[in-house]
């Protein structure tokens, strides 16, 4: 079937890429120890990490690309887009601008059509799968092979997709469109048990804390839902929004940036 090449652009998924990389993985290689070491191992000096936990957040930040485009192909145009980890693969690549990000390869475009028929059962069974079988092998096994807490790398995904949400809502869609937006991510948030994330709680049912933002006076800037690591990179410093900063210390952080912009 035909899959909009809009929703790999919209999320930087390419497609049979042979462009220079530093180093490039099998997704399903990374659900094996050897093979979750060697990309942290591959990735932490490219990032400057001090230790292998903050590769493994970091993968995860972008990672939630993938999310974001499964569901977007899901709402967006009634396909389920084939994002199984035997068919994409993810390299490590040096940006022309001068920093590292990650390349998400897809070896072949595959989908089905989501009828109206029955969605919202198959829309549930489509997340269920996609988190239990193709998202959860990856993070458990990246977080055994950092050292870290699988907990504190589904943490992170929240932030970013609240993003891509935000986004969608931005588009112009019908009042269909609206409608099933709201049923995919009432089952995401709310209906899809824990155990298929193999956590004791849903990881996407978080409240958000919010800031007056310093850079738009007038505004709200929300707090990250779990700490990225960012410090614990060569000269790295804590974010403004990382929720591990004392009110305190993000009081003393914001006062330094608009010191700065006198």
């Amino acid at each position: 079937m035909h899959i909009p090449t809009e929703i790999l652009d919209k999320y930087m998924i390419t497609h049979q890429d042979t462009s220079p990389a530093i180093a490039t993985f099998e997704l399903r290689q990374l659900t094996e120890r050897e093979g979750a070491l060697g990309f942290l191992n591959a990735y932490a000096p490219e990032l400057k990490a001090l230790s292998l936990d903050v590769a493994a957040t970091y993968f995860t930040a972008q990672f939630a690309r993938m999310f974001a485009a499964f569901h977007y192909a899901i709402w967006r145009y009634g396909i389920h887009l084939d994002l199984s980890m035997n068919l994409m693969s993810v390299s490590i690549v040096a940006h022309p601008d001068g920093y590292i990000t990650l390349k998400f390869d897809l070896k072949s475009i595959q989908g089905t059509t989501v009828p109206l028929a029955n969605r919202s059962l198959l829309v549930t069974s489509l997340m269920t799968s996609f988190y239990s079988e193709q998202v959860r092998p990856i993070l458990q096994s990246l977080a055994s092979a950092a050292g870290i807490s699988v907990g504190a790398l589904w943490g992170i995904i929240p932030t970013y997709f609240e993003y891509y949400y935000e986004q969608w809502l931005e588009e112009p869609i019908d009042e269909v469109q609206r409608i099933h937006l709201a049923e995919d991510m009432d089952v995401l948030h709310h209906q899809l048990s824990p155990t298929v994330f193999g956590r004791v709680k849903n990881p996407f049912q978080v409240k958000f804390r919010y800031m007056d933002s310093p850079y738009e006076p007038g505004e709200k800037m929300r707090l990250k839902s779990a700490c990225c690591l960012a410090y614990k990179t060569e000269d790295g410093t804590y974010c403004l929004s990382c929720p591990r900063l004392s009110e305190a210390d993000r009081a003393q952080m914001v006062a330094a940036y608009q010191a700065k912009q006198k």
